[in-house]
């Protein structure tokens, strides 16, 4: 899925649709103020394109209407100018549909000598975004003099001026035999190589566009000045590593391009094979990649980095193509590297090719690498396929959000990688464990349930269909298990319309591996093959005849010159012939001689008006072919879009219906229960009525006692209580006399706790009289004992006394 479109942004292009075309409506102040404010609003706005958004195609359409009308040195042209650069600067340049050849005509003709060195610089590097691979044609009237300016630029002293001029002029010129010859037809062969040849010396980058022009011009000016192609490699590597510093998508695109012509060069072909820097450079570029690692796609410039890295990717995965054995021992660190960048959907095609043809080669030289290489290898690609099956199996997990096209592209890269993974024994076994029958199940079912109706979506899956039945195919030549889901893929129709559309309009390799397929196909697959083709085939064979019914009506053939001229110069040329015959061809006068080449003259002269004329006729007849073209196919992006938001509703209307079809059988079900529970409870409720009447006469009966027994019980209440009156009366009168008792019992009580108090003060008193006495025993109990102490000291003092002589 892409980007969706900021609030902000939708509005701004909104404000410059509806200026642009009130603009073209009325062409007052305020509307070209209105147009040039919006340009240059939106010149500093950073863009998020949406491929499936038709206000898109209405500003691209607005904005080439707009260029196209208004005057060259207009403000709002420069504004519109400005616009174009700052869209390549963000990268969007290729997802859009302003890279045509309309823009191109508009940009030619403003480009001119007059103009300051800054426009001519900012319209020249527009056009080199707008050049790169275009297929220039002999009706396009402006090439000749675009040509015939960049030659006269490639001359002066500004080097910014000399670069961009050629790089312009190297795509104009590549694989564009009339971009060629017009060249030739510019320029003196001899002296212009000669120029190149001097301009090569002083800027890398220069050199680089010299020699791939050089190489371009090869096939009409004959052959090239020797060079050392390692010096050119040398030289390849410094700009793919100053180009990716840089983010200068347009030089490393040169660089890619040069490094694949001059490998593919008949002369030095070997020398580029055999070059000795590949091992240093190769991962000193992967090294300088390092530095965007961690980029955002919030960060600015985000498109034109990707750009930047895929070229240097494309670059790798052509060197690794050259199966340089002393490249195997960088394998690891390569795989490590390239592991990195599968997260990013742009990259993703670029990144599994390298893993793809390293898994090729390492088959290739197996026998003869080193153990330890080998595991090393076998250990990073087994990295890389946890990560496949993630990419592939897990697409929530993906950094970024894709289109329907670019996610079915990334499933048939996967899928080609995981078919050459199978025939490495190693991965075999960890994708055996891995992978589960439900998980191709739900992809092949997720195929299946796109509408091959459309014409794109056919065209869209066709790549991803046929790969995915190679890897079944494949799958279940190694492990029978896989036979089940073949069997049951193979039953759709689905799948033999996309085969046969595959055959009749698929590419070279498509075909062949249609055709592998087919070999193993039951009679009956074979048969329901063969009436898909008979079913297309039919379709292609009317729109044929109708379009040739259509075409022969308006073909119409205008003569080159009158008939009058015609048969005066058969006069002339008969009596020329005459004269030679009858050898009197000395005897003609001059003045008829003159009156021929007059005649024939006159008659190029005339042909040439008349070609030229047909040439601008052609030219314009193009563009407006080509814009019409563009407005078809907006009008048909917003039917598309029309026709798939109604089939969204009648979708979701269908799967409403079904809902409440499916609640309406509930509600019938649960009605049809409640009205058998209905009756059920209705008998229940007779019988239970009859019951409540049978217990509601009982209930009267019982009240009828319960009144009797109420009265009998009152007038027993009545008889008790006039017996428990009498009982109370005689029962206070006892009262009364027993409280009397009580209270002469108690003085009695009183008295003779007194006596008791009195006692006990007494016994108290005696208490503590003994107390006392009892102290004084003490104390003269220790006299006595004093006392005898004494006494016994005395009568030994006296018994010692005794015993002396």
């Amino acid at each position: 899925m892409d980007h969706l479109m900021p609030p902000s942004f939708h509005n701004h292009l909104k404000n410059f649709v509806v200026a642009a075309k009130q603009y073209s409506y009325c062409h007052d102040e305020s509307s070209y103020n209105g147009v040039l404010c919006s340009l240059q609003i939106l010149g500093q706005q950073e863009f998020v394109f949406n491929s499936k958004d038709t206000l898109r195609h209405e500003f691209c359409i607005n904005l080439y209407e707009l260029m196209r009308n208004i005057n060259d040195d207009s403000e709002i042209m420069w504004a519109a100018v400005n616009l174009l650069q700052s869209i390549v600067k963000q990268g969007f340049f290729q997802n859009t549909i302003l890279n045509n050849n309309e823009f191109t005509l508009i940009l030619t003709k403003l480009l001119k000598d007059e103009l300051s060195l800054d426009k001519k610089i900012k319209i020249l590097k527009l056009l080199q975004e707008l050049t790169y691979r275009m297929k220039i044609q002999w009706q396009e009237g402006h090439s000749s003099e675009l040509i015939s300016l960049l030659v006269k630029w490639i001359s002066t002293e500004d080097k910014d001026l000399i670069s961009f001029s050629l790089g312009v002029l190297v795509n104009v010129c590549c694989k564009n035999k009339f971009a060629m010859f017009t060249l030739v037809k510019c320029t003196h062969s001899k002296s212009f190589m000669r120029l190149l040849l001097k301009l090569q010396s002083d800027d890398i980058f220069i050199k680089v566009q010299v020699y791939k022009l050089l190489l371009v011009l090869e096939q009409v000016s004959g052959q090239i000045p020797d060079v050392d192609v390692n010096n050119l490699i040398d030289v390849t590597f410094v700009v793919l590593e100053e180009g990716l510093k840089l983010k200068n998508v347009f030089v490393l695109r040169h660089a890619v391009d040069f490094f694949i012509d001059i490998s593919a060069h008949s002369r030095w072909k070997n020398s580029v094979l055999e070059y000795n820097g590949y091992k240093t450079n190769l991962i000193k570029i992967l090294e300088s990649t390092n530095n965007f690692k961690h980029i955002e796609k919030s960060q600015n410039n985000y498109q034109i980095t990707l750009q930047s890295v895929d070229l240097v990717l494309q670059f790798v995965h052509h060197v690794i193509q050259f199966k340089n054995e002393d490249l195997i021992i960088l394998y690891p660190k390569i795989i490590m590297y390239i592991l990195h960048w599968t997260q990013f959907s742009n990259l993703q095609k670029q990144a599994m090719s390298i893993l793809q043809t390293i898994i090729i080669n390492v088959r290739s030289y197996e026998s003869c690498m080193d153990q330890s290489l080998k595991c090393d290898i076998h250990e990073n690609l087994e990295k890389s396929l946890n990560v496949l099956l993630i990419v592939l199996f897990e697409p929530n997990t993906n950094v970024e959000n894709d289109s329907i096209t670019c996610t079915w592209n990334k499933y048939a890269i996967c899928l080609r990688l995981l078919q050459e993974m199978l025939k490495m024994k190693n991965l075999y076994k960890i994708m055996e464990e891995k992978l589960h029958i439900s998980s191709l199940q739900s992809l092949f079912h997720s195929l299946i349930l796109v509408d091959i109706n459309n014409l794109n979506n056919l065209q869209n899956i066709t790549n991803v269909y046929i790969e995915a039945l190679c890897f079944l195919s494949e799958l279940l030549a190694k492990n029978p298990t896989w036979m089940s889901l073949y069997s049951e893929i193979l039953n759709q129709k689905h799948v033999y319309h996309v085969l046969a559309f595959i055959i009749y309009k698929g590419s070279k390799n498509m075909k062949q591996k249609v055709l592998d397929l087919i070999t193993k196909f039951s009679q009956q697959s074979t048969l329901m093959l063969s009436d898909c083709l008979e079913e297309i085939d039919q379709l292609s064979s009317a729109k044929v005849k109708n379009a040739t019914t259509i075409n022969s009506d308006e073909t119409e053939i205008k003569p080159l010159y009158s008939f009058a001229q015609e048969e005066q110069l058969k006069v002339f040329i008969d009596k020329l012939e005459n004269i030679f015959n009858s050898n009197e061809i000395l005897n003609i006068k001059t003045s008829n001689v003159i009156t021929l080449y007059q005649y024939k003259m006159n008659t190029l002269k005339q042909a040439e008006v008349w070609l030229k004329q047909s040439l601008d006729n052609a030219s314009e007849e193009i563009t407006r072919l080509n814009y019409k073209l563009v407005c078809l196919n907006s009008e048909s992006v917003q039917l598309n879009q029309m026709i798939l938001d109604v089939h969204q509703e009648i979708e979701e209307l269908t799967v409403e219906n079904k809902d409440l079809k499916r609640k309406l059988n509930n509600i019938t079900e649960q009605f049809t229960t409640t009205s058998n529970n209905f009756a059920k409870l209705s008998r229940n409720y007779e019988s239970k009525r009859q019951i409540i009447e049978e217990q509601n006469s009982s209930i009267k009966n019982l009240e009828k006692q319960l009144e009797e027994l109420h009265l009998e019980s009152n007038k027993m209440k009545a008889d008790l209580l006039d017996q428990l009156k009498n009982e109370k009366t005689e029962n206070k009168i006892q009262i009364s006399k027993l409280e009397q008792q009580l209270t002469e019992k108690q003085s009695i009580i009183n008295e003779k706790s007194e006596e008791i108090n009195n006692k006990i003060s007494f016994i108290r008193n005696l208490e503590n009289i003994g107390l006392e006495k009892d102290k004084d025993i003490i104390d003269l109990r220790k006299q006595l004992q004093e006392q005898q102490r004494v006494r016994e000291m005395i009568s030994q003092m006296l018994a010692a006394t005794s015993t002396k002589p």
